[in-house]
């Protein structure tokens, strides 16, 4: 569980973190602001509150900050070939990166050693133009990393059991749901993957909600709803779904104007079997698709909703677009901290 959250107010990234004592009111543990930390908003980044200790990346490179607590020190890491970074995980003090298509698109840097980031091969196929990493994923000793765009999509599997020593190992194929799909947020915990990925179709675009065992491999369900287009709702109900996360069995989606979603993770077939390399997408029953009547939204007043972070089974940071002036006015970003128990 996290104990500790970074999230955007203004041009401001605000420092979160859970109080010792919980509150008296609920037992629930109570969420203090720090203040400000020197880290673009909405940056993609790691923070490891014990280890006093945040990662995050922009313009092509890693920032470490240590000192978090007291007086800070920050250290920049160059990433080859400058790409724009979409996912860092970070495993026994190595930073792993996954980036745009390209010299960058997937490397490591080692936390405790003096700071050099290092590239980790990525097969032809995977590393076309338009591609990238948008999010990884660990099982055991296995990283997996997940190609966002450009059909075939990948699901690249990294040996991280010495993390210093990663080595690709093989390149799975992801099942698609649509020619031009692109992966926009991933979610996972550790048996469980979950991908937000958007299509479109003759019929209009599509949102795609796809839960995946990490243990085999196999997507097990998914959801799929209309894409709220232009602002405007079809005839048929359309959805503006910009992010999700995990938290245990629950995930959690930033719905927009609908609020937070909130969907319990469905259980798995107990036949799942690996898949090997070779053998093509899985395609499930229609059996297994989730109706969008299983999602519970939470109403989120002040504004649209295109971020959540999870802080325990009852309540997550809603990150909220505020105009201000009007519908012709200046947005701002805010965070909000909203009960989302039911």
């Amino acid at each position: 569980m996290s104990k500790a959250w970074i999230l955007p107010r203004g041009e401001q990234s605000i420092l979160f973190r859970r109080a010792e004592a919980p509150s008296y009111r609920d037992g629930a543990a109570a969420v203090v602001e720090v203040g400000p930390i020197p880290m673009p908003v909405r940056a993609v980044h790691r923070l490891d509150i014990e280890a006093d200790r945040l990662v995050y990346a922009h313009h092509g490179a890693l920032t470490v900050v240590r000192g978090l607590s007291g007086e800070r020190a920050a250290n920049v890491v160059n990433i080859q070939g400058n790409p724009d970074i979409h996912a860092i995980f970070v495993i026994d003090d190595v930073a792993f990166t996954g980036g745009d298509a390209g010299k960058g698109m997937l490397g490591w840097v080692d936390l405790r050693a003096p700071q050099k980031w290092r590239p980790i091969a990525v097969p032809r196929e995977a590393c076309a133009a338009g591609k990238g990493i948008d999010g990884f994923a660990v099982h055991g000793s296995r990283l997996v990393a997940i190609d966002d765009r450009v059909l075939p999509r990948f699901m690249l599997l990294v040996d991280v059991a010495s993390p210093r020593e990663p080595r690709l190992v093989e390149s799975l194929t992801l099942m698609d749901h649509g020619s031009f799909e692109r992966v926009v947020s991933v979610a996972s915990t550790s048996d469980t993957v979950v991908l937000l990925s958007h299509s479109p179709s003759r019929v209009g675009p599509w949102t795609h909600v796809a839960f995946i065992d990490l243990r085999t491999l196999q997507q097990w369900a998914e959801l799929h709803v209309r894409r709220l287009e232009g602002g405007r709702r079809s005839a048929e109900r359309s959805y503006d779904f910009h992010a999700i996360a995990l938290h245990g069995d629950l995930l959690f989606v930033a719905a927009g104007g609908d609020g937070i979603g909130v969907l319990r993770v469905p259980p798995r077939p107990h036949d799942l079997a690996p898949r090997s390399p070779t053998e093509p997408p899985h395609r499930i029953s229609w059996d297994a698709s989730i109706p969008i009547e299983a999602m519970r939204f939470v109403p989120v007043p002040r504004g649209p909703v295109i971020d959540v972070v999870p802080v325990d089974e009852t309540r997550a940071f809603a990150v909220v677009e505020v105009r201000a002036g009007g519908i012709f006015g200046r947005t701002r970003l805010d965070s909000v901290l909203v009960s989302a128990g039911g």
